[in-house]
């Protein structure tokens, strides 16, 4: 299997403003590191809670179709845009979308999932990798719409990388905040297959 981004997302969910404020940064000197930052918190909270925080959209590829049915690796599904596969002919060909089903799209909790229409079985297929290919959209949409607890959760990570630049800290003792990021994306980590 492997998912591969076709379009990244338009912006991010903290802005620099409300990253330098958490930070108590004045100055600009460190604008473009604070920014990296950003991007660093973001593909952490994406990959720990397998979430599309912006809009972005995906090619999923893999060999078979499951027996009960798609779960689509990244939350929140906003749309299947299609669903492709190489027959047992090899010849490409484009699922029909009144063929299957797409269950739980814009649920902004719930993973989407992929099933036949009533009626409807999954095509035969070769079954190599990547003779399927769903091309899906996720994502919150823009900045306003990501949870408040997951753009928190992303200023207390940006926090600690900008406060700690280095793997370990020699000589000090530590001690975790009780609402850490871990708690705040606890909630919104999906189970995707």
């Amino acid at each position: 299997m492997s998912l591969i981004r076709v379009t990244a997302p338009t912006a991010e969910p903290v802005t620099l403003d409300e990253a330098k404020q958490h930070l108590r940064v004045l100055g600009n000197d460190d604008d473009a590191y604070i920014i990296r930052l950003i991007t660093a918190a973001r593909h952490v909270v994406e990959t720990n809670t397998a979430r599309a925080l912006i809009t972005q959209t995906w090619d999923w590829k893999f060999g078979s179709f499951p027996c009960d049915g798609l779960n689509v690796p990244l939350a929140p599904l906003v749309s299947v845009t299609s669903i492709s596969y190489v027959d047992i002919a090899g010849a490409t060909v484009v699922w029909p979308a009144a063929q299957y089903a797409v269950l739980d799209a814009g649920a902004v909790t719930a993973t989407g999932r992929i099933v036949p229409a009533y009626g409807e079985s999954w095509p035969s297929v070769r079954g190599l990798p990547n003779d399927i290919i769903v091309l899906f959209v996720a994502g919150y949409g823009d900045a306003a719409t990501v949870p408040d607890e997951i753009r928190w959760a992303m200023l207390l990570i940006i926090g600690e990388l900008y406060e700690r630049r280095e793997d370990a800290l020699a000589g000090a003792v530590i001690n975790t905040v009780p609402i850490s990021a871990e708690y705040l994306l606890r909630p919104y980590r999906s189970v995707s297959f």
